[in-house]
């Protein structure tokens, strides 16, 4: 637990220093590099990275990642030039689907002694998990006032957890799926979701003292109960995905926090869901 802490405390100091000074294009490249470093942890951990006989549908699939990742931006450029042509913020994404899943059962039919439907079914499901849905950090940064909402997808995965944990610590008695995760609690989960409101209307709070924005605290509920229960559902069905390939951890590139998926899997359900909100619905007024 100190060590978890420790690496945590430092984790999220260099977070925000990074996302504090970072222009648009290094918040791409930034999330562009940890999706592909949490697109490697996945593809280990269903044995599709670094099987030989599957080598074509790694490269398939690492093309598919970059060309969502490419997809993302030329879309944000569009618009930031206010230039859509055809599907708005996911105008340049329905054409890349479409060709990949072409492309990959072409694959399959070709090499089907080796590639099952089962392993580009896996390959594109995490994909669109993982790469899309981090790639909206980018999508949430050229919103007006991006700057500001980049915290939320963040703030509300990391606090959820925190406050879920000492919840569950202190008060958990009653378990939420045993079978998934054997240590979440029910009131741990209740927890975290007034751990995320809580956490919402404070961050409501600096942005009308700092920006000068009025909070529509009402929204603001409904955003950090969303969030919450997406962020939660995140971390169990990263669970749900390590129970079934027999893992504790996605990686180990972070001491007492596992890889990159382990630290990134509620930030991954919340993001998408952030960016339509504000993008739609908005917690200012």
């Amino acid at each position: 637990m100190k060590e978890r802490i420790i690496f945590g405390a430092i984790g999220a100091v260099l977070a925000v220093s990074a996302f504090l000074f970072a222009g648009q294009t290094l918040v791409f490249v930034l999330v562009g590099i940890i999706a592909l470093m949490a697109l490697t942890e996945f593809l280990k951990a269903v044995s599709v990275f670094g099987d030989r006989q599957k080598l074509i549908l790694t490269v398939l699939t690492y093309a598919f990642s970059l060309l969502i990742i490419g997809s993302v931006y030329r879309s944000g450029s569009a618009y930031l030039a206010k230039s859509y042509t055809g599907f708005a913020e996911y105008g340049y994404m329905m054409p890349v689907i479409i060709v990949y899943l072409i492309v990959a059962f072409v694959v399959m039919v070709l090499n089907h002694s080796k590639i099952s439907f089962n392993d580009i079914s896996v390959t594109f499901v995490g994909n669109i998990y993982i790469t899309l849905s981090l790639m909206h950090i980018f999508l949430i940064r050229i919103l007006p006032n991006g700057k500001l909402y980049l915290w939320l997808p963040f703030i509300i995965a990391w606090l959820t957890d925190t406050f879920a944990y000492f919840s569950g610590v202190f008060f958990g008695k009653h378990k939420l799926i045993p079978s998934v995760s054997p240590k979440k609690t029910v009131e741990g989960a209740l927890g975290g979701i007034i751990g995320a409101v809580i956490t919402v209307a404070v961050y409501q709070l600096i942005c009308k003292n700092v920006a000068g924005l009025e909070p529509d605290y009402l929204k603001g509920v409904i955003m950090a109960v969303v969030c919450s229960v997406a962020s939660q559902f995140g971390d169990l069905s990263a669970s749900c995905i390590k129970r079934e390939h027999g893992i504790k951890d996605f990686g180990s590139i972070m001491p007492g926090h596992g890889g990159v998926m382990d630290r990134f899997d509620s930030v991954i359900f919340i993001s998408p869901i952030v960016f339509l909100i504000i993008n739609y619905i908005g917690i200012f007024r």
